[in-house]
């Protein structure tokens, strides 16, 4: 029970009320302390003391002060109430609910508790419970705008994000202003692919507050959404100019510094996330992407490694342990080395060279790649077993994932091994296969053997790679338009839909002048169509495995290659030091394919002529 306190005190407590009331926070409390130094029991003072002490950061003064006056009056929810609140903010979030439930037996009509109580249960992962208490709270209060955002952003995480949306513009009817709100609206609407919406929403978020160093960040991932990449780096310059120690911001500048093809920009972007933020993963593979670009592959692979650190929807390799990890410093001479392949099929065709150097070190290579590369790698000097994605894996001393091996070998570009040599060839069967069943369909007229790729196909599971390949492709009727060279017989090396149908259904129709076959139906595996490419004279291909396939065999091969380039092929050069026998024709800044296409056809037409002459 509160007691009284005598006139002298009671005084000082009405000062420490009013200089609360003003603010100075500080004084206030000093005055509440001199109040219980001299009555203990003073209950007013121990409660408002905690808040001060709260506000002031004080955090353990201000548990003392608030525990002591719910023992005072165990009956008031006000002190049981902001107690919680403080145990949440330490992160005590049992103790804190525990807290607001003895709460609503005192006052289950407080919109407050239940409101904090749906916080608490938020932060502790239950978005579906928490609602229970946010609703609960808007029934004893519609016009609740802090209640509306927290149920918001409950709903977002369940993503329930229609019902989301309308919590947010319930708190944007209650006040226009809320930043937060607008901000929230507008990731969920960029989630969902609403990027004008998005857009407008975060531009009136800039009207509020123009210096919203986030807000100018989100409206930059928005803009680069919408394809305008100018935009997008004027709005993050803009939101480092407010906040230059937001490393979010420095690795969201570097990502589209190298969409844009600014690749030394971009390094200097991320370095400056970097110092901000050394560990940040993102921001050292986006550095890493830009130093391979440039040929700095020593300060490019050691950054390379933090690709296993993405957050992704599956791991990139899954179960690579650090303790069992090959990194190219633990001899490997008699040990079992598990090779595991990443990413796509062409990244496994690039990195195989390095089974041959591994062999020669004396290791047992284990090689874990998908199944259509069984057949050719196993081909690969050094490889002693073959394994399939998933399978049961053998025993092993250590393990590298495949995209791990420049870093582990300390390659540079002027060490990549095979670089100017081919280190894969076909089944001799089926390179023997395919010649006769070639020569048969020419009845006897050899011309010019040219194998075609132009669409790197779809891939359902993968959504992030949607985009680049948008880029990456190209469609059959522009492909036919400009390759279509008399004289020369034309070899589909595309599988999968929808590019073998629409092939079946009007390839034949566009190709009048030279002679294109289908082959897809016998093309079963790597090894089969590596068979046919020994028997082509050139490959022209978008950047797909298949270019890795022809490159890596030593054929010819013309790789089509979009403006925003893979880090492979570096910057301003028409060959590759990957591989001895391709030649790059590169997109300009315009990202039309024709001109590229039409060099090619002009480069075709030259060769078919010496090939007619020879």
């Amino acid at each position: 029970m509160a007691r009284q306190i005598s006139p002298e005190l009671l005084r000082c407590l009405q000062t420490a009320v009013q200089w609360h009331q003003d603010g100075r926070l500080e004084d206030a409390l000093g005055l509440y302390q001199r109040v219980l130094a001299q009555e203990p029991g003073a209950n007013q003072a121990l409660y408002l003391g905690g808040l001060a002490s709260a506000s002031c950061r004080r955090l353990d003064l201000a548990g003392t002060l608030l525990r002591a006056a719910t023992r005072l009056e165990p009956g008031s929810s006000d002190a049981h109430g902001q107690l919680a609140m403080l145990l949440l903010a330490a992160g005590r979030r049992a103790e804190a609910l525990e807290r607001l439930e003895h709460c609503l037996v005192l006052d289950p009509s407080s919109a407050d508790m239940f409101a904090n109580q749906g916080i608490v249960l938020a932060e502790m992962s239950g978005a579906q419970e928490s609602l229970y208490c946010f609703d609960r709270s808007l029934r004893l209060r519609a016009d609740h705008v802090e209640v509306h955002f927290n149920r918001g952003n409950s709903l977002a995480r369940l993503q329930r994000d229609a019902e989301a949306l309308a919590a947010f513009d319930a708190v944007l009817c209650l006040q226009p202003c809320h930043l937060s709100a607008m901000q929230a609206k507008a990731t969920i609407l960029q989630l969902r692919s609403r990027y004008e919406l998005a857009l407008t929403t975060l531009s009136q978020a800039l009207i509020v507050n123009p210096q919203d160093a986030s807000v100018l960040n989100d409206r930059g991932l928005v803009l680069r959404a919408l394809q305008q990449p100018g935009a997008a780096i004027s709005s993050y310059l803009a939101a480092v100019d407010v906040r230059p120690d937001f490393p979010q911001i420095w690795s969201s500048l570097g990502l589209v510094y190298l969409e844009t093809m600014h690749t030394t920009a971009a390094v200097t972007a991320y370095d400056k996330a970097l110092v901000l933020q050394p560990h940040h993963a993102e921001s050292r593979v986006g550095r890493a992407i830009g130093s391979l670009r440039l040929g700095d592959y020593a300060a490019a692979w050691p950054d390379y490694e933090y690709r296993l650190q993405l957050r992704t929807p599956k791991p990139i390799v899954p179960d690579v342990t650090v303790a069992r990890r090959w990194t190219g410093r633990e001899p490997v001479a008699h040990k079992r080395l598990l090779l595991r392949a990443e990413q796509g099929l062409g990244d496994s065709l690039q990195m195989s060279r390095y089974v041959v150097q591994l062999a020669a070190l004396g290791a047992q290579v284990i090689l874990e790649v998908p199944i259509p590369l069984h057949r050719l790698l196993g081909c690969l000097p050094g490889v002693r077993q073959l394994v399939a994605p998933g399978a049961t894996l053998p025993p092993h001393d250590y393990v590298c994932p495949l995209m791990s091996l420049p870093f582990a070998f300390g390659t540079t570009l002027q060490t990549i091994p095979f670089g100017q040599e081919p280190y894969l060839c076909a089944p001799s069967e089926d390179v023997e296969r395919w010649s006769l069943r070639l020569v048969a369909a020419a009845r006897g007229e050899r011309r010019l053997r040219v194998g075609l790729v132009w669409n790197g196909g779809f891939r359902i599971d993968q959504p992030e790679l949607w985009e680049e390949n948008s880029r990456r492709n190209i469609s059959l009727d522009i492909f036919a338009r400009y390759l279509d060279v008399d004289g020369v017989d034309f070899f589909s090396l595309q599988k999968g839909d929808p590019v073998e149908s629409e092939l079946r259904i009007r390839g034949g129709a566009l190709w009048r002048h030279g002679r294109l076959y289908n082959h897809s139906d016998d093309l079963h595996d790597f090894a089969d169509t590596a068979g046919l490419i020994a028997n082509l004279d050139l490959v022209v291909s978008v950047d797909t495995s298949t270019a890795h396939l022809a490159a890596a065999m030593g054929k010819p091969t013309w790789i089509l290659n979009r403006y925003d380039t893979c880090w492979r092929w570096l910057l301003d050069r028409d060959d590759s030091p990957w591989y001895g026998s391709v030649r790059l024709y590169r997109q300009a800044a315009d990202r039309e394919w024709g001109p590229v296409l039409e060099r090619v056809a002009s480069d075709l037409v030259d060769l078919n002529k010496r090939h007619f002459s020879g």
